[in-house]
């Protein structure tokens, strides 16, 4: 009887019915799809017709790739012998560099997944990372074909720019180049990375794309401006877009109505003009500019700045917070901003002077970059025979910092729910940041994040923990968390 009910449990797999085993295996990569042939005469044809079809090479490294050749066999051979009806996903990936004959290859599994009306279509013809960032540049060189978008990369074909059954589009490490127009009536997210795009392509694809919803373009290069265009975006990422001639001072220009979410980010050669961006909510600006054009970069962050004053989360780089700290400074930023969120990096005086333009935060995320140290900070060793002594004298910090902190708005902290801040162990000079946080902020929680904690002696650690315990706090009941 036992053994009844063993056999019973175990083959409860095969009463399910033929669709719902194909939905699970819609999840699984075609190599383990194809094995399941093994478990009984019911499942040898069953998946021929799954609807979604994975193909990885299941290698990470060049040293991996010879344990793996017959990949093009292995996909050639399962995309003759399928026979469903609908394609709903194809996926591929594999480094193509490693695969003779890999574009006729390509060629026929796109004809294939087109023919059956593909929804999500993704590419990704490169297995390492440091491929796609290999075209990163940190100075004005221009990029050649020898490095971006060569002719050694796969060129997807023409007839994909009018397959308007695809909904999801990811093509990474390969050559985007038409010159036409583009029809993609249903297509909802489009993501681009590693890539060298035909002139004006950017464009075409938004105002082909009636549905788009989510644009990424990560590491790619153009020679002419990018402009977007669009009333159905809710998300752009752009993430080290290049220009193809140094010499052109290239525009990236924003029009969406409907955009919720912006990310520009990396190395950004060119002015940022946003359009009508009203309906914006998260923004990360993590980008920098060249040396060269301060003056007029610090206008353009003034008017980016205005631009997105209303949205309610922001993320700044460090550069970013620089040029909006030079360009206070001057006068020209007048504009506050309605965030209720702020992650920014910097020193502390650009931290001070910038806090000031967001009166309504609740929740601040602080990164306190420390370089050399200068003269005027106090030794670990001062710090301890200040605190050890009995009425000791103030410790001494930069003059301008201090003087900052002495006419900082305390207003301006004082819907401050969360904080946190993370720095450098060695770098004492935060304290009176971290001290002014606590007084004028009616915190619930504070997050500490010390770097190179264990650079410290003990004698300075427990100098450091006596600090932070003896700052005044607005809140008694503000949860402290401390991280090493």
């Amino acid at each position: 009887m036992a053994e009844s009910q063993s056999n019973q449990r175990g083959d409860r797999l095969s009463e399910l019915p033929d669709s719902l085993i194909l939905h699970i295996l819609s999840f699984l990569p075609m190599r383990h799809v194809v094995q399941t042939t093994l478990l009984s005469k019911r499942w040898a044809d069953l998946w021929r017709t799954v609807s979604s079809l994975t193909f990885d090479d299941g290698t990470n490294d060049a040293a991996e790739q010879e344990q793996f050749l017959e990949f093009p066999l292995f996909v050639n051979r399962a995309m003759s012998l399928w026979k469903g009806t609908e394609i709903l996903k194809f996926h591929a990936a594999f480094d193509y560099t490693c695969w003779d004959y890999a574009s006729s290859d390509l060629d026929v599994w796109l004809r294939v997944a087109m023919d059956k009306q593909v929804q999500v279509l993704s590419l990704n013809l490169t297995k390492s990372e440091e491929n796609i960032n290999r075209y990163h540049r940190d100075d004005d060189s221009d990029i050649d074909d020898g490095d971006f978008g060569g002719d050694d990369l796969y060129t997807v074909p023409p007839r994909l720019f009018s397959c308007s059954s695809i909904r999801e589009l990811s093509l990474a490490a390969c050559n985007v180049r038409f010159g036409g127009n583009v029809r993609w009536d249903k297509l909802e997210f489009l993501k681009i990375e590693g890539v060298r795009l035909s002139d004006g392509l950017v464009g075409r694809v938004v105002s082909g794309s009636p549905r788009l919803e989510v644009l990424i373009l990560r590491v790619v290069e153009s020679h002419d401006d990018l402009n977007i265009q669009s009333e159905s975006l809710r998300r752009l990422t752009v993430e080290k877009y290049y220009r193809g001639d140094p010499a052109k001072h290239t525009m990236l220009t924003i029009w969406a109505p409907n955009l919720e979410s912006l990310e520009i980010l990396g190395v950004v050669y060119r002015m940022v003009v946003l359009v009508n961006v009203a309906s914006l909510i998260d923004v990360d600006l993590g980008f920098c500019g060249w040396d060269e054009c301060h003056g007029l970069l610090g206008e353009m962050m003034v008017y980016v700045f205005e631009c997105i004053c209303r949205a309610r989360n922001v993320t700044l780089s460090k550069w970013c917070v620089k040029m909006l700290v030079m360009m206070k400074k001057r006068g020209s930023l007048s504009v506050s901003s309605d965030a209720k969120y702020l992650k920014l990096s910097g020193n502390k005086q650009e931290i001070i002077e910038l806090l000031e333009m967001y009166p309504n935060l609740t929740t601040l995320v602080i990164e306190v970059l420390h370089g050399v140290r200068e003269p005027e900070y106090p030794s670990l060793l001062e710090i301890r025979q200040a605190y050890f002594r009995d009425n000791s004298p103030a410790i001494t910090t930069p003059k301008l910092f201090m003087k900052k902190l002495s006419s900082f708005s305390k207003e301006s902290l004082m819907q401050l729910r969360r904080v946190e801040i993370t720095w450098i162990a060695t770098d004492t000079s935060v304290y009176p940041l971290i001290e002014l946080v606590f007084k004028c902020s009616p915190l619930e929680k504070m997050v500490l994040r010390v770097q190179q904690l264990t650079s410290l002696q003990p004698p300075s650690m427990f100098v450091l923990t006596r600090k932070l315990l003896r700052m005044r706090r607005s809140s008694p009941a503000v949860e402290v968390s401390f991280f090493g």
